[in-house]
């Protein structure tokens, strides 16, 4: 499991007001998404592709897919 983390306060550096147009939350996704492809890697065998944003977040040709997401909480929410 790969687990990223990113510091920042809620009133930014040093004392400054945070701006609206942020972009720590999509920098994290990336990042993150990053870190997952990196780690599906480590795991391929020799005859295996990996591909990032082809075909969805992260893809293992002929295999499987992982939907990379930044969700607090369960995402099976409402299903059973």
């Amino acid at each position: 499991m790969v687990k990223l983390g990113v510091y920042h306060t809620q009133s930014g550096y040093k004392g400054m007001s945070k701006l609206k147009n942020n972009a720590i939350a999509s920098v994290q996704g990336i990042t993150y998404q990053n870190l997952v492809a990196l780690e599906k890697c480590l795991e391929l065998t020799e005859d295996q592709t990996l591909y990032i944003e082809i075909w969805g977040d992260v893809t293992i040709e002929d295999d499987s897919q992982v939907e990379v997401k930044h969700e607090k909480g369960s995402l099976n929410k409402g299903l059973s």
